[in-house]
């Protein structure tokens, strides 16, 4: 006689697929909040490298300005004929200037109107200032403040967004090339 004994299948009971659909939530939670993590860093390094794009435009704008008063002709323009109409020559080391453009005359020049730079729907804000370098090449004191210096420390800041919660900075020593003997 043949006795069939039936084996009886096991099968996932329900303790099993809860501890499974947690394991599964836990790795698919972490994909997602990695994913993420890329994503705003990504669009960080995009911010960051506008940002540094528009400080180095702006050392190029103050360089330019710069130059075409060096061009100008006038043995009178000098560090301070930077700054616009607006503010009638009053440049000083202790203010914080923005770049301006007058289409009247087609040139740059600084201006303390605060103005903004907006790129990919980011505000960029760009800030210049100045600061003495104590000597210049032939170690003569350099007094900016009058506009008769050959050098000056240009520091362009440019913050973003709106609260101004990220920031770059460069600095450059530039010089007047109307050397003063």
């Amino acid at each position: 006689m043949i006795i069939y004994i039936k084996k009886r299948k096991k099968a996932f009971g329900l303790l099993e697929v809860l501890l499974a659909g947690v394991i599964i939530i836990i790795i698919l939670g972490a994909l997602v909040l990695l994913a993420r993590n890329a994503i705003n860093n990504s669009a960080y390094v995009q911010e960051r490298a506008q940002a540094t794009g528009l400080a180095q435009e702006g050392m190029e704008i103050v360089r330019q300005i710069r130059d075409t008063n060096q061009i100008d002709k006038n043995p009178t323009t000098n560090w301070k004929t930077m700054v616009g109409p607006n503010l009638t020559n009053s440049f000083r080391t202790d203010r914080t200037y923005y770049i301006a453009y007058d289409k009247d005359s087609s040139r740059f020049y600084l201006s303390e109107t605060s103005t903004s730079d907006i790129i990919g729907g980011v505000s960029f804000i760009r800030k210049i200032t100045f600061a003495s370098v104590g000597t210049d090449l032939l170690t003569k004191p350099i007094d900016v403040s009058n506009g008769g210096s050959n050098g000056i420390i240009v520091k362009v800041n440019v913050n973003w967004p709106a609260n101004q919660a990220h920031n770059v900075a460069i600095e450059e020593k530039m010089t007047n090339s109307r050397f003063v003997f």
